[in-house]
């Protein structure tokens, strides 16, 4: 009869495990059938007005640029280059034997399981089956590893989900989520084989998955410490001399067998400015970040670190990989039981208290590069290790969770919700007012802990169930809070072929054209959707391809700009300037001298679109290039639109279409989704040519104006002028930035605008490099005036060459009608122009 409740014991175990895991198999086909994903790439659809797309389920994160500008971009080159070894649809043909794992065919998609969807799937559910297999991969790597560090079961089970939804692992999750879900697999390759040529072949395979997923250096030494220190720690019966040598064999034949399918983009990248040259020193992690490893909302209101954290560039640099589970143990842990886990393992927190040590060190203090070196440190930058950190202590907490006795009483419940709640009351009271009222977050963990003692005040109790309900609320915490950051989105609208809209008109034009760029970051975006465009993030450099663009281009100067991973943004600039990872290069140097015609001065009643900006740029030569961007029906992209004007001294440069979705649903005419444009001309001054007029033909072919141009000139000398109209024209905002060399100035202007009108500009000291103008809208001016002045406002920045030292009060400022001549603007109670002058 024993044997026989045993028997049914262990068939009521096992029956639980075939349900849990039918129930996860279940939600996996579910999952990948519905093409569901964690990705924001909806912000690139909506945002070219090919939507409205929305996810099923929570709110797309601008913030996350790299998955859906760069990650899923590429995933879609490599579907259209049917999965080949380089895309084939940008003009630098890239390759995808890269540093982040692309479906291609070829022998190492052995050690992608992730991509294997690619090869029998439709894109959309191979794309979901990459995250859904990623998820269950973190979920269950983590849970075995922790089995192996001897965690009982019900603790690895609830530490697998709070590591994965943890806020390092979900704000990092889109792109790096390979980095995460395999790792764990490489120290249960090491642990688990009992024979040491099944330990080799698993660190193999586990290595070969590992590395050829994302080959990013700073999270595999960050993860990879920390597991080294676990394992040291709390498994030091496994660390023997011969496994040490067959984990060192596998790991030099996997680092092998990456560096020979790899070696062309390695070597590239191992010489790049950025980020392959990059030195780093220590210290630069604030400590309060290294802090909220134990109190997870220390610097976030919900996900916002604006208030709080302001150094922090977005909600992921203020990401740690964190848990309330340390403040759980220390207020329900019984004393006792602490100085017993202390006595019996002191081995164990030495190793991991020097493991934690170095890491925080790293991060807080103000270590030289050199000294980083030595432990190649300088390569991990500070608030990369904090991942590190936290999974070390984390999985030590695990471990000690499962080794102290606990007392879960009402009176610690109460000690434990005071903590909480005064480390949000000390950490965010001086917030303005309300501001409390929106961070829920802090409010989670103290409801759950009073629902998990009521519950287990109700139940009967084994001996791990408190270490297990603590961990399950830390866990649980974690997932209503921070498991709120993706989305859950499909994506089938990401890999459809568009043919109408934005998308289906900039392939008409690209079609014409040959190339597309716009003056924009797109990321790799438009190329991910078939167009063939210079705007793209290049992963690896392209040093020839610019070369050929920008020959005249010192080769020091064309190294540090080009020689790096970077978003290649063109821009109205006379050369190409990289900062950090963005290569800014002249929209300029891509234009055919298409679509713009000279014509003769007519008489053009009717109006279409609008001017937006005009802009100037002097050259180092001494010449001047203009841009004017606005809107107007140019008919479609197949057609030969061009945008007219009447102004013989300006040479034509080009014209670039651009999306204006805005448009489009203004006037709710899809026709106008490539509305936009943006003309670019030479000229051999800065001064405005008198009476200029744009025009175009519209998609009905008629002959229109495009009004609300605004001319800019840049004066030699002050011209014969009008006094200043009463209480007519002002400057009401003049500051000059000394370190940035700009100037800007907003105001309003003493006239309706009318065509041939524009702004005077003459600097008392310094020479402008370039200057931008842009007609502002003014309700204000009109509620004085007259409807007629709703557009009186400007907006002019000016950027001057050299140290200038310049008082914005000195400049001349003037405005010019044709029917009014020139008049001087009120700027601070006198005249614009001082009499000097």
């Amino acid at each position: 009869m024993e044997s026989n409740g045993r028997a049914v014991a262990v068939f009521r175990g096992s029956s639980r495990v075939w349900l849990i895991g039918l129930l996860v198999l279940l939600g996996a086909v579910v999952y990948v059938g519905k093409a569901w994903t964690p990705s924001s790439y909806s912000i690139v659809l909506n945002m070219l007005g090919q939507g409205p797309v929305a996810p099923a389920l929570g709110t797309p994160r601008g913030v996350r640029t790299d998955e859906f500008f760069v990650q899923t971009p590429y995933f879609q080159m490599a579907v259209r280059s049917g999965l080949g070894a380089k895309e084939t649809v940008s003009p630098y043909g890239e390759s995808l034997k890269n540093f982040m794992a692309f479906p291609t065919k070829d022998w190492s998609v052995i050690f992608k399981p992730a991509l294997w969807g690619f090869l029998f799937l439709p894109p959309a559910n191979a794309y979901s089956f990459y995250f859904c297999l990623l998820s269950l991969s973190c979920l269950a790597g983590w849970f075995f590893f922790l089995r192996e560090l001897q965690v009982p079961p019900a603790i690895a089970i609830a530490g697998a989900i709070a590591l994965l939804f943890s806020h390092f692992f979900q704000v990092w999750w889109t792109t790096n989520a390979p980095a995460f879900a395999f790792a764990p697999w490489v120290g249960v390759a090491f642990l688990a084989p009992r024979r040491e040529w099944l330990r080799g072949l698993a660190l193999f395979f586990t290595l070969g998955v590992w590395g050829f997923s994302l080959l990013y250096p700073p999270f595999i030494y960050a993860i990879g410490a920390a597991m080294a220190f676990s394992i040291l720690a709390l498994r030091r019966d496994a660390v023997r001399a011969r496994s040490l040598a067959t984990a060192g064999v596998a790991a030099i034949a996997c680092v092998l067998m990456i560096y020979f399918y790899m070696h062309e983009i390695i070597d590239v990248m191992r010489h790049t400015v950025y980020p392959g040259q990059r030195s780093l020193y220590g210290g630069t992690t604030p400590w309060v970040q290294v802090l909220s490893t134990i109190a997870p909302y220390l610097n976030i209101i919900n996900f916002d670190p604006t208030l709080l954290a302001p150094q922090a560039r977005n909600e992921c640099e203020v990401g740690a990989l964190s848990s309330y589970l340390l403040i759980l143990l220390v207020c329900f842990a019984v004393p006792s039981s602490i100085r017993e886990f202390r006595i019996s393992h002191r081995s164990a927190i030495t190793v991991v208290g020097v493991g934690l040590a170095v890491m925080c060190a790293w991060m807080i203090l103000p270590i030289p590069a050199s000294v980083g070196h030595l432990l190649l440190l300088d390569k991990v930058p500070p608030n990369r290790l904090v991942v590190g950190f936290g999974l070390l202590l984390h999985l030590f907490l695990f471990y000690m969770a499962g080794h102290l006795r606990f007392a879960v009483t009402a009176r610690r419940v109460f000690i434990f919700i005071i903590v909480t709640v005064g480390l949000m009351i000390v950490r965010k009271w001086h917030l303005p007012n309300g501001t409390l009222r929106h961070s829920w977050f802090d409010l989670v963990a103290p409801i759950l802990i009073i629902v998990a003692y009521l519950l287990m005040r109700w139940h009967s109790i084994r001996s791990l169930a408190p270490a297990a309900a603590l961990v399950g609320v830390a866990a649980l915490t974690n997932m209503l809070t921070f498991g709120t950051f993706n989305p859950l989105q499909s994506a089938k609208p990401f890999f459809r072929d568009y043919t109408t809209g934005t998308i289906g008109q900039l392939r008409e034009q690209q079609a014409k054209d040959g190339l597309i760029v716009l003056p924009r970051w797109y990321g790799a975006a438009l190329n991910g959707l078939g167009i063939r465009a210079i705007n793209d993030t290049l992963i690896s450099p392209q040093r020839g391809f610019f070369a050929e663009k920008f020959p005249d281009m010192d080769a020091e100067r064309a190294n540090d700009v080009f020689n790096r991973y970077g978003h290649v943004i063109p821009e109205f600039v006379e050369a190409p300037y990289s900062s950090g990872d963005q290569i800014h290069v002249p929209v300029q140097s891509f234009l055919k001298g298409n679509g713009l015609t000279l014509v003769d001065t007519v008489a053009v009643p009717e109006a279409s679109g609008n001017v937006s900006s005009y802009s100037v740029l002097r050259t180092k030569a001494g010449a001047y290039q203009v841009e004017i961007a606005g809107w107007s029906n140019l008919g479609e992209p197949s057609v030969s639109a061009s945008v007219r004007y009447n102004a013989p001294a300006w040479k034509a440069l080009g014209l670039i279409r651009e999306p204006r979705p805005d448009v489009a649903d203004a006037y709710s005419d899809p026709g106008l989704a490539l509305s936009g444009f943006r003309a670019y001309w030479s000229a051999s001054s800065a001064v405005f040519p008198s009476g200029l007029q744009l025009m175009v033909l519209d998609g009905g072919r008629q002959l229109k104006a495009i009004p609300g141009l605004l001319g800019l000139s840049v004066l030699d000398q002050v011209p014969t002028m009008a006094p200043p109209v009463r209480d007519t024209g002002f400057v009401d905002v003049d500051t000059f930035d000394r370190t940035e060399r700009v100037l800007r100035i907003q105001g309003w202007l003493p006239f309706e605008p009318r065509g041939g009108q524009e702004l005077r500009i003459r600097l008392p000291g310094g020479v402008m490099t370039n200057a931008s103008l842009v007609r502002s809208e003014r309700p204000d001016v009109s509620a004085r005036f007259g409807d007629g002045w709703r557009y009186a406002g400007f907006e002019l920045t000016v950027t001057i060459e050299g140290n200038t030292t310049l008082d914005p009060t000195a400049i001349c400022l003037l405005a010019y009608d044709p029917s009014l001549g020139v008049l001087q603007l009120n700027q601070h109670g006198r005249t614009s122009c001082p009499p000097s002058l």
